[in-house]
């Protein structure tokens, strides 16, 4: 039987081979290789691969994988506590530090704003709803409205932040029950197309949020737009490859207004009697599942795309 040192250098040679064999894998031609090895050296935490996964990340041309790789590096340059060498640590905040710490920014702000004005702005309601007869013709009671729309904004924003809670769930489902949520039939029909069931596992709350205003902003760009009788005016795509989980909004509508980059800041609307805030709160969504959340303009229609890491 080995002793306790004998057991500490087999599992140094270990992690050491686990080392080699990553850092080799980074030059794969395969993404799911290259995420391997992106994961494996998050584990090892090795500040002599700084370099090679600089390097990488400069070459990387996958996403997902980019990401994993910017983690692998903030976590080996990260100073462990028990190092004694700490100040000799060059530290680097990667994209995915940047959005834990917006995240945990973002929530405090957020609960601050909803519990200063909340309370307020329920008295204020009680109070216009007494004192006004018509509400049809009050400009009082229609900011009202809108002020309402960007509290419960606020409020999501604050839940996007959140950090995630992990559990299986059945993708296809859950698409499914947002669309027929949020996609009222008067408004628009909805054609639903990928694998059932699909299962994944993930925080189903948070990619419910970011999917249901992603619909929201596909059924405000059908407005006034007429298609076919019998046509799909929304598509509904998902699906998954060797490293990520994706799903695919396709609207019919009126195209895209906005830069696409811009249309994800918060505020930044073309739509009367809209804050803005809809594809902001699903990209933090995504920011807090570590995926992304974009939007394009193609030939076929206007496409918002979540993806995020098996």
């Amino acid at each position: 039987m080995p002793s306790s040192g004998e057991q500490s250098s087999m599992g140094n040679t270990d992690a050491d081979n686990d080392r080699k064999e990553a850092l080799a894998l980074l030059s794969s031609t395969a993404p799911h290789d290259r995420l391997k090895a992106a994961r494996t050296l998050r584990r090892v935490r090795n500040r002599a691969d700084a370099p090679k996964l600089r390097a990488a990340i400069k070459k990387e041309s996958v996403s997902w994988v980019k990401r994993a790789l910017a983690a692998a590096l903030t976590d080996c340059t990260t100073p462990n506590p028990n190092d004694t060498d700490i100040a000799d640590t060059s530290l680097e905040i990667s994209e995915r530090l940047r959005h834990e710490l917006y995240g945990k920014i973002t929530q405090e702000i957020t609960g601050i704003l909803l519990h200063e004005i909340e309370p307020v702005f329920g008295l204020l309601r009680a109070a216009a709803s007494e004192e006004i007869s018509d509400r049809s013709k009050s400009p009082t009671w229609t900011y009202l409205e809108y002020l309402k729309k960007i509290l419960l904004g606020i409020q999501s924003l604050r839940i996007a932040a959140s950090t995630p809670n992990l559990e299986e769930f059945d993708l296809a489902q859950l698409i499914a029950e947002v669309a027929e949520t949020e996609v009222p039939d008067d408004k628009a029909t909805v054609s639903l197309v990928g694998h059932q069931p699909l299962i994944c596992r993930n925080d189903a709350s948070l990619l419910r949020l970011a999917l249901a205003n992603g619909l929201r902003n596909a059924v405000d760009a059908l407005d006034g737009v007429r298609l076919p009788e019998g046509a799909h005016s929304i598509i509904v795509a998902w699906g998954q490859t060797d490293i990520d989980y994706w799903i695919t909004v396709i609207d019919k509508g009126r195209g895209l207004e906005l830069r696409s980059d811009a249309a994800f800041n918060t505020g930044n609307t073309t739509k009367k009697g809209h804050p803005g805030m809809g594809l902001s709160i699903a990209r933090r969504a995504m920011d807090s599942l570590e995926g992304t959340a974009n939007l394009e303009a193609k030939e076929d229609g206007t496409h918002f795309e979540l993806r995020w890491l098996i």
